[in-house]
């Protein structure tokens, strides 16, 4: 009787604990389909990043989340779900982003007493490192004003979303670095157009603000259309057929082309084409410079009758 109690009480707890797991292996995938639905809510890269930061906050029960990124010497809290922690600058001494920590009660810290105030009010910590590069070490932060819950299964789970985390915040830098590049491109003096060079037509995708007022064109008359449509030139003129070539066999080059404005008006255009392939070194785009170089060629076949007036009178 005592032999088959104790088989029972065993069987039980076996029982007892994989329904746990069970519990523990759905908690986490609820959390991870949560936060990917947060994501791909979010009307742009940077909406994504605080509401995956919300989702992790609701998963994990905690007071706040945040992410702080920047140098290895120090970092900053760059995005949270509390507003009186966004901005502030940590030292390295944390150590967040150089391995997955549980503090369980952060008074025992005596690192922690040095943080800001803000941040010292919180008694218990989690966190775990972001890779996103070599020289971008960033880590996730969750906080609560209690000590003592966190638990193991607690990082675990945030093992898991950090991945979410590092894909965000990845897609959020590299959405700010082609902005920046696409501002400083559109108030460049340079015009810039970049056409689709995995279509056959060769489309236009984007130009700039200096293309608009070099060829008088808005850029919804001129998207999607090949930039044919500035010659003033035959399609057998020798320029134009040497760009041809370039843009066939996707090489760089410099042609002087002559153009005509929408209104009508003529102009010398220099162009210059490069292409821009992609990992396996395929032409996925090609971009041209073009700069108005009709005054420089007015200016030199000046030059060129008065050098040729001099030598005839001279030779006279």
């Amino acid at each position: 009787m005592i032999e088959k109690d104790e088989t029972m009480r065993e069987a039980l707890l076996e029982l007892k604990l994989l329904r746990e797991r069970e519990a523990s292996a759905l908690r986490e995938s609820n959390a991870v389909l949560n936060g990917l639905a947060s994501m791909n809510e979010a009307a742009s890269p940077d909406g994504a990043v605080p509401r995956l930061l919300a989702s992790i906050q609701q998963s994990l029960g905690c007071d706040c989340v945040a992410l702080l990124v920047g140098p290895s010497g120090r970092g900053t809290i760059s995005h949270t779900t509390e507003p009186a922690l966004e901005g502030l600058a940590l030292n390295a001494a944390l150590g967040a982003r150089q391995r997955p920590m549980r503090v369980s009660d952060t008074a025992l810290m005596e690192r922690w007493q040095n943080m800001p105030a803000a941040l010292r009010r919180y008694r218990a910590m989690l966190s775990v490192p972001l890779v996103l590069s070599e020289e971008n070490l960033s880590a996730i932060l969750c906080l609560s004003s209690h000590p003592d819950v966190f638990t193991r299964d607690d990082q675990r789970l945030l093992l898991r979303l950090s991945v979410l985390a590092a894909q965000g915040l990845s897609t959020l830098l590299l959405a700010e670095r082609n902005a920046l590049l696409a501002s400083v491109i559109d108030g460049s003096a340079a015009s810039v157009a970049i056409a689709d060079a995995t279509r056959p037509e060769l489309p236009l995708v984007y130009v700039n603000n200096a293309f608009v007022a070099l060829s008088g064109y808005d850029r919804e008359q001129v998207l999607g259309q090949n930039c044919r449509f500035l010659s003033a030139e035959s399609p057998e003129a020798p320029e134009r057929a040497r760009l041809r070539e370039a843009v066939r066999k996707r090489q760089p080059g410099t042609f002087t082309l002559l153009n005509c404005r929408q209104d009508g008006t003529l102009f010398w255009n220099r162009l210059t084409l490069y292409p821009v392939c992609d990992a396996s070194g395929l032409a996925t785009h090609l971009v041209a410079t073009q700069t108005d170089v009709t005054a420089e060629r007015a200016a030199a076949a000046e030059r060129d009758t008065a050098r040729r007036r001099l030598i005839s009178a001279l030779s006279a």
